[in-house]
């Protein structure tokens, strides 16, 4: 007989909280530190009815990252019609490729009007087609949110710089030549889920590259950023705390980051035994929020 798959089975997160998907993707994390001979395993999703950027996109990018380190994943997608409708229709697992394919502009096209976009999959290369591909990429996106959500000048210039902000960190910093970006709104509560992955060198690791000497832990590494500490050349500190304030205090929203093994959630910093193999940023903003200025923040 062959060797039995383990079959890992995730229940729907209790709530749809940030703090609720982070939990789920802990538990994964603890799961493959704890199995370190598990190289072939089933990730069954068929108990999940609805799934939240945060969760899905962190399962995504994990999957790919555990990929390249040769171990085989599979997935059983939710017993739910609508779930399995829409994690298909987002291009999970492995998400739209825009520098891959020549028809993406057509494809994010059949979006309008939906409370979401696809997974986007993309080049964080430095070369001149891929740099124009992504920023028209970014461009398209901006558009059909500020579009399908009717959003004011105000707003729309705090999704982009937000959006912008964290892709620019990832492009500069993360050492991988790949990005992870999920969006998804809500109408019925008015909040708007951006979520931004990468499975590179982490914060720490970007400090590090800079010869930050004192910053020596994943702890400090977060801290240092979101107190606004940046390097020469770069304003990765920066942005993360002015992305912070205009999501957290601005836009009544929430904000996330996961970095190696330091999380910072609900105003404070909480140290892992495991690791995320990268950084992710998790933000939620409220549409609607009045006397909003992006210029109050930046």
């Amino acid at each position: 007989m062959g060797k039995k798959i383990y079959n890992l089975v995730f229940e729907q997160p209790k709530g749809s909280s940030l703090g609720a998907q982070l939990k789920e993707i802990i538990d994964f994390l603890n799961f493959l530190q704890s199995h370190p001979d598990e190289k072939e395993f089933v990730i069954s999703l068929s108990n999940i009815k609805f799934v939240h950027p945060l969760f899905v996109l962190a399962i995504a990018s994990l999957k790919d990252y555990l990929n390249e380190n040769r171990f085989k994943i599979y997935f059983q997608f939710p017993f739910w019609r609508n779930c399995r409708s829409y994690m298909k229709n987002i291009y999970f697992p492995i998400g739209l490729k825009p520098d891959e394919i020549d028809n993406w502009d057509r494809l994010l096209n059949k979006y309008r009007k939906k409370n979401y976009l696809p997974i986007i999959n993309f080049s964080t290369e430095r070369g001149n087609v891929q740099t124009f591909i992504r920023e028209k990429v970014l461009s398209k996106i901006n558009t059909l949110v500020r579009d399908n959500l009717n959003l004011d000048n105000n707003y729309e210039s705090a999704f982009s710089y937000l959006i912008s902000e964290i892709t620019d960190n990832i492009i500069e910093h993360s050492g991988v030549n790949r990005g992870w970006l999920l969006i998804q709104y809500y109408p019925t509560t008015e909040y708007l889920d951006l979520c931004i992955i990468d499975n590179g060198k982490t914060i720490l690791g970007s400090y590090k590259d800079h010869d930050f000497e004192k910053i020596t832990t994943h702890e400090e590494a977060l801290k240092a950023a979101i107190d606004g500490i940046s390097t020469k050349s770069i304003e990765r500190g920066t942005g993360i705390r002015t992305s912070k304030a205009i999501s957290s205090m601005g836009l009544n929203g929430d904000f996330a980051i996961f970095s190696g093994s330091s999380i910072y959630y609900e105003n404070k910093i909480i140290n892992l035994e495991t690791n995320w193999p990268g950084t992710f940023v998790a933000i939620r903003i409220k549409k609607g929020v009045q006397n909003f200025s992006l210029y109050n923040y930046v």
